[in-house]
């Protein structure tokens, strides 16, 4: 129990710390983007693309390949964080599961589903070692990439009542924490677009800030809250 109210302890100061950096910079990327042709002539479409496929097109065995999708989340969150997936399965009526070994970071493999994009990320890794002259391709199967997978983690977000991922560790505080998760990485992905084929807008998004002035500002801010 003391475990439990720590960790909802440091969650929930990792999540407003989250939100605090990297809200306005995350605004700021934004303006900065669309201002790109690349942006609304290639991503907009086939970001729009891709979420419809989930959406409206994908109807036989959809609620199967979803599942596949969201339990294949954790299983890949599991071996980022070293925790070793045992047993990964999937039933043809849309149930599932996957038993893993768990870490001390193991709130962040349960709710991995909600905010992680695997696909738009190995293809930024992948876009490295491409050539320029690929860029509208790359952004149209980049755009379609995320567009999907945030399609299915609303589908996700929507039944959160009964998602025992989120209510195992409180409703209010997964939902949060998620929230500060999707921030940072939809904030990565937005970000690299400021620069294809390399990391310099992801640069510009997570790490050009001044990091002491905003904590400094956070920390005055709670204590006035006391």
């Amino acid at each position: 129990m003391k475990n439990n109210k720590l960790n909802n302890i440091l969650y929930i100061t990792f999540s407003i710390t989250i939100w605090y950096i990297y809200f306005s910079k995350f605004i700021e990327v934004i303006m900065k983007v669309i201002k790109y042709g690349y942006f609304y002539k290639v991503f907009i479409p086939s970001f729009s693309l891709g979420y419809i496929i989930v959406k409206f097109l994908v109807k036989k065995g959809k609620e199967y390949f979803l599942t596949i999708s969201h339990e294949n989340n954790h299983q890949i969150m599991a071996i980022l964080l070293l925790s070793l997936p045992k047993e990964f399965h999937v039933d043809k009526d849309g149930s599932g599961y996957l038993i893993y070994n768990k870490r001390f970071l193991d709130r962040i493999i349960v709710y991995a589903p909600y905010f992680f994009f695997p696909l738009p990320l190995l293809l930024i890794f992948i876009s490295l070692f491409l050539k320029s002259n690929t860029l509208y391709f790359f952004i149209g199967i980049y755009g379609m990439a995320i567009g999907y997978r945030l399609a299915v983690i609303i589908r996700d977000l929507k039944t959160y009542r009964i998602q025992t991922d989120i209510t195992k560790y409180g409703t209010k505080i997964s939902l949060f924490t998620i929230s500060a998760f999707l921030l940072l990485f939809f904030g990565i992905l937005v970000s690299y677009l400021l620069s294809p084929f390399s990391i310099d807008g992801i640069k510009f998004f997570l790490i050009e800030i001044d990091f002491r002035d905003k904590l400094m500002n956070l920390i005055e801010l709670i204590i006035q809250l006391k």
